[in-house]
């Protein structure tokens, strides 16, 4: 087995196995890191690359906003969605380098929120 082959192996089984609360966090890491090689990207000058890399993000964003449950969720559930609207609008292609940046610090502050709530240490 290749290296390669191993660390989609190893993925699909955290993805298989992970909690809701895992998968959660697996989503953001990965939209940031798409956001993360957008903007490099967008520093080369490799627009394609860039956009591609932002319309996966917000394909992240969005599947997160349709999964909200918004009947048990009550406020924060609400606020979560204003949170992925402002993100997903700033992540379409082509977009301003500060809507970018805007939307990935909210993506790493909701990262880190949720990391926190996973080890135990968040305050619900």
């Amino acid at each position: 087995m290749s290296l390669a082959q191993a660390k989609r192996a190893y993925g699909g089984n955290r993805v298989m196995t992970g909690t809701a609360l895992d998968l959660v966090v697996l989503l953001y890491e990965r939209a940031i890191l798409d956001v993360q090689r957008a903007q490099q990207a967008a520093s080369e000058g490799k627009w394609y690359e860039s956009n591609a890399e932002l319309g996966h993000a917000r394909q992240i964003v969005l599947e997160l906003l349709s999964s909200l449950d918004r009947e048990r969720g009550g406020e924060v559930a609400a606020n979560l969605a204003s949170l992925y609207v402002f993100c997903a609008s700033r992540l379409v292609p082509p977009a301003h380098a500060e809507g970018v940046q805007a939307a990935r610090e909210v993506l790493d502050e909701l990262l880190a929120g949720y990391r926190e709530l996973r080890s135990g240490r968040g305050g619900v």
